[in-house]
């Protein structure tokens, strides 16, 4: 059984794997040249604004220049619990193409829990992944009813200006 709180977190976001890889110096928005951007992401990480699940956390891990991004960041992980985990039940018996552990196929059970921690959450996801692609993070979330954004829809709806 879950624990109730009287104050809710103050969770608004979880974030997708590829959104934080952005920042790397080869990326969409490395953070050489967008360094208040990642600074205003940070500051969003370390108020618990922006949250991750375990297994995008683990994605990250993984990684050999960012392993260590989301600890120094005190970002919250979020544990995939019994309501989590009955969402992605239900998200994988209507969408099965998100689950495929082939090597090379570039999917992960991150995308599943991704999107049932946001259901369960009532998060918006940022990822940058296309708003309009079929089968893809923005397109199975919506059919949930949750929304999703990238980094551009993040600046403006935090209304950022750089």
């Amino acid at each position: 059984m879950e624990q109730l709180t009287l104050c809710p977190p103050p969770y608004k976001y979880i974030i997708d794997t590829y959104s934080l890889l952005d920042q790397k110096d080869n990326r969409k928005y490395n953070r050489t040249i967008h360094k208040t951007l990642w600074n205003n992401i940070e500051q969003l990480i370390k108020g618990k604004e922006i949250i991750v699940c375990a297994e995008i956390s683990n994605e990250i891990k993984k990684d050999d220049t960012l392993g260590d991004y989301l600890s120094l960041n005190q970002c919250e992980v979020l544990e995939a619990t019994e309501s989590i985990q009955a969402k992605v039940v239900e998200i994988v018996n209507k969408c099965p193409h998100l689950l495929n552990f082939k090597k090379g196929t570039g999917k992960s059970s991150g995308d599943v829990f991704l999107i049932a921690t946001a259901m369960v959450y009532k998060l918006t996801i940022i990822t940058e992944e296309k708003q309009d692609a079929i089968g893809k993070i923005p397109d199975i979330a919506s059919q949930f009813g949750i929304g999703s954004i990238n980094i551009n829809g993040l600046c403006d709806k935090e209304s950022w200006v750089f």
